[in-house]
């Protein structure tokens, strides 16, 4: 076959409303691309570039931990690691941001060019609801991370493949060559040989011969998989990978994207259903898909089966996998929601109750109001993107931005750390290794790395959140800092405030940092007092009124102001709360209210707890049933309850207005 065009957009001929749609869709991407990085692997990324650029070869032990020193590390994202070492260089973290923006718009770009092969948009409906949907279910993974990439090559490939298999190009024998490229970007290469693997038996069912032209290819693009720096180690290490999706794998039972998308205890929090939450879009979308699947299911060729199947089984096993499924079905999709095949233009079989919803559904007036809510509702998530609103909403720690989030990386932490010169050995969370690789000076106790850190050290990590005794972990690596997530691996708190051989150096919304009482005497230590510089003490006579005016602001998702949520505060009065210092952690917690622009009920529920502690009986009754006002806690409901018949000693005094220095509150804080 004589190679062909490649198809193009066909944005010639069609309507003002579907060019301002892809321009709304497109504009979408980009905002929701443009988020604070937040991912921990970022650092060990961005350092395994420097260390590969700088010693001019691949790594084959792990050289940025002291526990994995003889761990064997394939890094097989070494070509991805060295292009953003290198953009990092000349562009720092804007630069960052802004190639894995363009790289995303390369991978939807390449996306509605597969969904146009066989017709333009303006032959095919439902596309924009579609797409806005396909975009809205991968914008949870925009994070600046090797599997953007991986994308392009996914949609690269399928392009390929799907043009040859139509009969319009063939331009086969560039797959081996982005094979070779994948396998040195990305250890999912795999998902290559899986969707080569699909398309090849697919042909020679079609054309009932076994050596089809796409055979020898198929062959080839595994065999250059193996020229990767190291050879069949590189070619094992997806497969192991693949294991962690298991169930009773450590990894999986504990880290989040592992776990399985259809787990639909999302969907519930505090005890009540909330339909608003990050997999909503997946969860819509893949029942589309299946609804299209029945559609075409008598006329659903192998390969299509076969990639439904495959990457369905995989996108239902852990969430890490939602967009490869997205950007491999999308096309088909389209076609099967079709009223007529946008090949030929034939009407899709059928008189069913599908047949007829699908006729409705197709029907012109429905297909341009489709396409104009498509794009009133992209600017209105692009307005809630940027505003903080849309992120909110489900309480996420991601912000429109590009630099270092500091709630969701130690920020911070490691600027003290590395301002104080304090080089010695860390015992750090897991969550912290990778950013922490990238900016302190020494090797640290371990990272994100599975396949390199194993199940044996991670178990032992486990410690870290566990309610056991942490000595025998100091007392075998001796650590002269410790540096971990309050908010997660509190029990630390407990354990270390009271222990002389330990003292509090740095504490910000994200990570406390505790040093040996031997390091330098200029690292002061942290007393409860520390907030005053950030935040203004609030009198005992405007407490009340606070309460009182924060009790109810809404949370709207689309708005036009920019909205505060009071994470920070959440985070530091919680860590006072477990320190002890019940004081400050009201006066942050106070603080946050006055600041929050949105509905907090999760700081009215921490300050219940706070002014419990203080013995404030009254304000804690008040913070706990402005809290079930929307919510439900066994503790809180069992506390009011308890302070209001005075079962609590000294409570009935207090609830009843008999503090000094006190007012009843307002009903609205009730």
């Amino acid at each position: 076959m004589i190679p062909g065009p490649l198809p193009s957009l066909h944005l010639q001929g069609i309507s003002r409303l579907a060019k301002l749609t892809v321009a709304g869709l497109f504009a979408l991407i980009v905002v929701l691309s443009f988020q604070q990085i937040y991912s921990p692997d970022i650092g060990f990324h961005l350092k395994g570039g420097a260390w590969i650029v700088e010693h001019r070869s691949f790594p084959s032990t792990d050289p940025f931990t002291y526990t994995a020193s003889t761990h064997e590390y394939v890094d097989l994202h070494w070509m991805y690691q060295v292009l953003i070492f290198t953009v990092d260089t000349f562009a720092g973290e804007f630069g960052l941001v802004l190639l894995n923006s363009l790289l995303l718009l390369m991978s939807f770009g390449i996306l509605l060019l597969r969904s146009v092969r066989k017709a333009p948009l303006s032959r095919l409906s439902s596309w924009h609801v579609m797409f806005f949907l396909a975009v809205w279910t991968v914008s949870y993974l925009f994070e600046v991370r090797p599997h953007v990439l991986s994308w392009v090559y996914l949609n690269l490939l399928l392009l390929l493949l799907e043009e040859y298999y139509d009969g319009r190009s063939n331009y086969l024998w560039w797959i081996p060559l982005l094979m070779l490229l994948w396998t040195n970007s990305h250890s999912l290469f795999v998902m290559g040989w899986l969707i080569l693997g699909c398309f090849a038996l697919g042909t020679c069912v079609r054309d009932q011969k076994f050596w089809t032209p796409l055979v020898p290819v198929t062959i080839v693009s595994v065999a250059v998989s193996f020229l990767n720096p190291y050879f069949l180690r590189g070619i094992a290490l997806p497969f192991q990978q693949f294991g962690f999706l298991h169930g009773g794998n450590v990894f999986k039972e504990t880290i989040g994207e592992y776990a399985s998308p259809m787990n639909f205890d999302f969907y519930t929090a505090n005890g009540h259903f909330t339909i608003f939450q990050p997999l909503l879009p997946f969860h819509l979308f893949f029942l589309l898909v299946c609804i299209a699947f029945l559609f075409r299911l008598k006329k659903i060729t192998f390969h299509e089966l076969l990639l439904f199947l495959f990457f369905g089984y995989l996108a239902v096993k852990g969430l890490r996998n939602i967009g490869n499924f997205v950007f491999v079905v999308f096309p088909a999709t389209v076609y099967w929601l079709q009223k007529t095949s946008p090949s030929t233009g034939d009407a899709v079989e059928g008189r069913t109750i599908f047949g007829r919803i699908r006729d409705f559904w197709n029907s012109g007036s429905v297909q341009i109001a489709c396409g104009a809510v498509t794009i009133v509702v992209s600017a209105l998530f692009i307005l809630a993107a940027v505003n903080g609103s849309y992120y909110i909403s489900f309480r996420s720690n991601r912000r429109f931005g590009y630099r270092y989030s500091k709630v969701s990386l130690p920020v911070e932490a490691a600027s003290f750390i590395v301002d104080k010169k304090l080089s010695g050995r860390i015992l750090n969370d897991f969550g912290f290794g990778g950013y922490f690789i990238n900016t302190l000076p020494q090797q640290v106790y371990m990272d994100g790395r599975n396949e390199v850190i194993g199940e044996s050290l991670y178990l032992e990590y486990s410690r870290m959140w566990r309610p056991v005794d942490k000595q025998p972990l100091l007392d075998k690596y001796k650590p002269e800092i410790v540096a971990f997530p309050y908010q997660q691996e509190f029990l630390w708190v407990h354990f270390l405030k009271g222990n002389p051989q330990w003292r509090l150096a740095h504490v910000d919304p994200m990570a406390a940092v505790y040093v040996t009482a031997k390091s330098p005497s200029e690292v002061a230590a942290v007393d409860s007092l520390f907030y005053t510089n950030a935040y203004h003490r609030i009198d005992e006579s405007r407490i009340d009124s606070i309460l009182s005016d924060s009790s109810s602001r809404g949370n709207p998702l689309f708005s036009f102001r920019e909205h505060y949520y009071p994470l920070s505060e959440l985070d530091l009065s919680t860590f006072c709360y477990y320190n002890d210092w019940f004081d400050a952690a009201v006066q942050i917690g106070l603080n946050g209210l006055e600041r929050t622009t949105v509905d907090c009920p999760e700081m009215f529920y921490n300050l219940g707890h706070y002014f419990f502690e203080k013995k404030d009986f009254r304000r804690s009754a008040a913070c706990y049933r402005r809290f079930l006002k929307t919510n439900t806690d066994g503790l809180a409901e069992a506390r009011v309850a308890g302070i209001l018949s005075g079962q609590i000693p000294g409570a009935a005094d207090s609830a009843s207005g008999g503090q000094s220095g006190s007012r009843k509150p307002d009903n609205s804080s009730h």
